[in-house]
């Protein structure tokens, strides 16, 4: 069953994102992700809720996440979608 996480960013400056935004694809990708929605509210689909625990947990996603850290406020959760 497919699996969303879903990315609730809130920042100053877009700009300081550009380390983030550079490394967080390539972890996506990696996971059998893909993004379906982009802005503010980022929603990237996986596979299974089990390969979205894979992709956070994986040290390419906390790489990103560690480039984002003191640029904005980031709620990041994961959810199952519908049969």
């Amino acid at each position: 069953m497919k699996a969303y996480v879903i990315v609730r960013v809130e920042r100053e400056d877009p700009a300081l994102l550009k380390g983030y935004q550079a490394l967080a694809p390539e972890a996506i990708e990696k996971y059998n992700g893909k993004i379906i929605v982009r802005g503010g509210t980022i929603i990237i689909e996986f596979p299974s809720l089990a390969d979205t625990v894979l992709f956070y947990n994986s040290a390419e996603y906390q790489d990103a996440c560690k480039a984002r850290e003191g640029i904005g406020e980031f709620e990041i959760f994961g959810i199952e979608g519908l049969a």
